[in-house]
């Protein structure tokens, strides 16, 4: 059987704890906070919530799109796929980030409102609250 490609995310996150628990996350670089999330890029991380996702049966496939905000971060935005009975099958999870601000606390080492904004929902989407 012939491969058609690999399906590798722009980071993916292993909890210590739990080795079964990841999260995929597509980092994007258009302003969503400003318009609709493209359709591709809804597919695209939809993939990798089934690609990396724990057991289905147990846990909800899920992901993470990242993109930058062009003011303070936003507030992030549930995406759901359902099922053919209207069942929540999987989750993506949009998340805007001011890009100035987290570079800011990230080069003068401040663990800020803004990257502990992200930290707080990468937890809460693996699991760790």
């Amino acid at each position: 059987m012939n491969h058609y490609t690999r399906v590798v995310p722009d980071f993916l996150v292993e909890s210590q704890r739990n080795f079964s628990s990841r999260l995929a996350i597509d980092a994007k670089y258009k302003l969503y906070d400003e318009r609709k999330i493209a359709i591709g890029d809804i597919y695209q991380s939809f993939l990798y919530a089934y690609a990396y996702g724990s057991n289905p049966d147990t846990v909800l496939p899920h992901a993470m799109l990242l993109y930058p905000a062009s003011g303070q971060s936003s507030r992030p935005t549930y995406l759901h796929i359902r099922s053919a009975e209207r069942q929540i099958a999987a989750e993506v999870l949009a998340f805007g980030i001011s890009i100035p601000d987290v570079l800011y606390e990230v080069r003068h080492g401040l663990p800020g409102p803004y990257s502990n904004a992200i930290l707080k929902v990468i937890e809460k989407e693996m699991g760790n609250k």
